[in-house]
């Protein structure tokens, strides 16, 4: 019994050291797995509570429009053959047609009658040799608008009061200022002849006279140039047409703007031929405008005029329609119109308008069918086109005059560079990647940096 109670007494009476002992070794040859374990636990609570978006670089045009008023300028010519009846053409509207393309088989003309009105316009500008002067022509072309709106009111008040003696002086005024004013616009077409030049356009003119009838065709009809052929008018085509160009001015935009075209609505028998192969867009915006090429285009403007001893702008745009393929070389601008058609164009001079405003001379590109007769219109001018990225405005961190954003590297190591911003929006921020040689696309940035 004795010696039973000793080795009860030998044993352990409590087995916890050798649990503790199991679990110290225990720790000791998983810590390292404890160690990863806890790491990943914690990383995994810190991306839960503070996660780092990102965006993707993707490089996209971004284009910057300005709403413009705007002139189209088109080479025409038409003639009112004065006829009460429908006349039967063989041509189609908007048909292109030759020289001697016969417009109908059965009307036959008198050329002498449309060679006698040319005389006429020509015969007017000679007796009114002031008119060399372009500032003094427009400045009285846009009184004379002044004066027939006020004699067009009082003639109005004479009718409805039924004064007679005041009927028929006011009408009497009237119709000779409306007369001078159709033979100003009409002279148009000489604004840069000189009077040797306007006496030998005379001369060729009354050698085509023929007491013979003969058929219709544009060349008997005395049109200087081929096109297309259309049977109406808008009123605008002499003061909207390019042999005016070299006369872009103040002025002449101020008078522009205020032109009342005249009434078409007796037209009955009009034949217009529009030049298919030029015509201008003149756009005007404000001058604090950035207009991308509009730099390039002046300079050009410079250098071709010296170089090819052009005196005057109209010069110029007429040299430039010789030379295609100098024409090519210029800076190219895009616009819509209101169908959202769009259109572009060679830009090949700026001027100043104002103040506060620029016009953009713009040389049609691409064919222009759709924008004839449209004369006076509201185009949305793309003034500059640029590649971009585009992030959000909380990705920029600030310092100083500096601005950095922190990019995602290969291995996705985060890298703070340094960035020059194009454009700050509200909530974006544009970059252009020529400006930022360390961004590329499918770079990640981050958006919400600490």
């Amino acid at each position: 019994m004795q010696n039973k109670n000793i080795n009860r007494n030998r044993l352990p009476q409590n087995n916890k050291p050798i649990k503790k002992e199991r679990k110290k070794s225990f720790i000791r040859k998983r810590y390292k797995e404890i160690i990863i374990i806890s790491a990943i636990l914690v990383f995994f609570l810190f991306s839960v509570f503070h996660t780092e978006d990102t965006v993707i670089l993707n490089s996209q045009k971004h284009i910057t429009t300005e709403t413009a008023e705007s002139y189209i300028f088109t080479n025409s010519e038409y003639v009112d053959l004065k006829e009460t009846t429908p006349i039967k053409f063989t041509v189609k509207e908007g048909q292109k047609v030759g020289s001697n393309t016969k417009l109908s088989s059965s009307y036959k003309i008198k050329t002498n009658k449309y060679i006698n009105d040319a005389i006429k316009v020509i015969d007017w500008r000679l007796k009114n040799k002031s008119y060399e002067s372009r500032e003094v022509f427009f400045r009285d072309l846009s009184e004379l608008e002044e004066k027939i709106t006020s004699t067009q009111d009082k003639y109005d008040n004479a009718k409805s009061s039924n004064n007679t003696t005041s009927i028929n002086k006011y009408g009497a005024s009237l119709t000779k200022l409306k007369d001078k004013k159709n033979m100003m616009q009409k002279s148009m077409k000489y604004i840069f002849a000189d009077s040797a030049t306007l006496k030998k356009i005379k001369s060729e003119l009354k050698s085509k006279k023929s007491s013979k009838n003969k058929s219709l065709t544009i060349s008997n009809l005395n049109f200087s140039f081929t096109g297309n052929i259309y049977f109406s008018r808008t009123g605008y085509e002499e003061v909207l047409n390019t042999n005016v160009m070299g006369a872009l001015s103040k002025d002449y935009f101020d008078y522009l703007k205020g032109f009342k075209p005249p009434s078409t609505k007796d037209d009955k028998s009009i034949i217009k031929i529009v030049n298919n192969q030029c015509a201008y867009v003149c756009a005007v915006v404000n001058k604090d405008t950035y207009v991308e090429g509009e730099k390039e285009a002046k300079k050009y403007n410079k250098s071709v005029k010296k170089n090819h001893d052009l005196k005057t702008d109209g010069e110029y745009y007429d040299y430039l329609l010789t030379r295609v393929d100098m024409l090519i070389t210029y800076p190219t601008i895009k616009f819509e119109d209101n169908d959202e058609v769009l259109d572009e164009g060679y830009l090949i001079n700026s001027m100043d308008y104002g103040d506060d405003k620029k016009v953009l001379v713009i040389c049609l590109k691409d064919a222009f069918d759709h924008l004839i007769n449209v004369d006076k219109t509201k185009l949305n001018i793309h003034t500059n086109e640029v590649n971009v990225f585009t992030i959000p405005k909380s990705a920029i961190i600030e310092d100083g005059s500096k601005k950095y954003v922190y990019a995602l590297t290969s291995g996705n190591f985060k890298e703070l560079v340094e960035v020059k911003v194009y454009e700050e929006g509200f909530k974006n921020v544009l970059l252009k990647p020529s400006e930022n040689p360390r961004l590329s696309n499918n770079m990640e940035v981050i958006t919400n940096p600490d």
